[in-house]
């Protein structure tokens, strides 16, 4: 299975392409800083750039199985990395035929004791 993850130079994204490499997948590693991509056989580093347009995001992605989403701003740039740069990756998986697409949701991540507020908003919404 080959698998992009988007945003694969940073904390989150390293340690997914590590895991999923341990896995024994094919890993396309979606990155601004290629140089801080893990280095391995299994593990082909790809320059992407969630600013750039659907059709772009399409050429970088190519044909892969699933697509994760682990990009984030830490909130230098919200609107156009975590806001509009998902829904374009979203567009461009839809564009080549790939129906797997998981995205990480920092929320609250860095405020624990409001992680039990989460569980209620997510028992509602059932």
């Amino acid at each position: 299975m080959k698998i992009f993850i988007a945003g694969a130079s940073g904390r989150v994204g390293t340690k997914l392409t590590r895991d999923l490499i341990n896995d024994g997948y094919e890993v396309i590693a979606g990155a601004r800083h290629l140089e801080k991509v893990v280095k391995d056989r299994r593990v082909t580093p790809v320059k992407f750039d969630l600013h750039e347009s659907v059709e772009e995001m399409r050429k970088a992605i190519g044909d892969v199985d699933a697509i994760y989403f682990t990009a984030g701003s830490g909130a230098k740039d919200l609107l156009q990395t975590d806001a509009f740069g998902a829904v374009k990756l979203m567009q461009a998986a839809a564009k080549n035929g790939i129906k797997r697409f998981v995205m990480l949701s920092a929320l609250f991540s860095l405020e624990p004791t409001r992680w039990r507020q989460l569980d209620r908003i997510c028992l509602a919404s059932l």
